[in-house]
């Protein structure tokens, strides 16, 4: 809950929410509850820290650890993280590991911020390699289901074909 309330209010311009698991319930019938409004408890961060914040946290996704978390057509703000896990003989096992990658999509207008750890994951051992993809995974599905539109649409479109000479 500490990480993601710190991503959030990176997300939400410096200010720290009230957390809250959903917006609202859907049924099957059509109707829907809404819960109350998303309420502010204080600043945290002065606006050009989240302005700094939200660019280097971009840059991890576009040009390092967490480029597995890159959506076409949206902007994406994050970070990796991975573990050594405690061994039983004492210091650290080298095979076990704990990876995640916390972020927020779109950067200058965030819908979702979004966690995922991953205990022991069996094939890779970085959350770059292992927790990034799911994010995006996660992430392309929930931009879909809200129909968030692109903050990137030129990301979308077809590449420019060059003539053969």
């Amino acid at each position: 809950m500490q990480l993601i309330g710190a991503y959030s209010a990176i997300a939400n311009g410096g200010w720290l929410m009230q957390p809250k698991k959903e917006d609202s319930i859907e049924y099957a019938d059509g109707r829907v509850d809404h819960k109350a409004e998303v309420q502010r408890i204080r600043r945290v961060l002065k606006p050009e820290t989240v302005d700094t914040m939200k660019k280097v946290l971009e840059h991890v996704v576009k040009e390092g650890s967490g480029k597995k978390a890159q959506i076409k057509g949206y902007s994406v703000a994050g970070k990796t993280g991975t573990a050594e896990k405690l061994s039983k003989e004492g210091g650290y096992a080298k095979r076990h590991h704990v990876v995640s990658f916390c972020g927020f999509t779109p950067v200058q207008d965030p819908r979702f911020t979004i966690l995922v750890v991953l205990d022991n994951p069996a094939k890779y051992t970085f959350g770059g390699t292992a927790a990034a993809p799911v994010f995006k995974e996660v992430a392309e599905g929930l931009l879909a289901m809200d129909a968030v539109p692109p903050d990137r649409p030129e990301e979308l479109l077809p590449e420019p074909k060059t003539p053969k000479i």
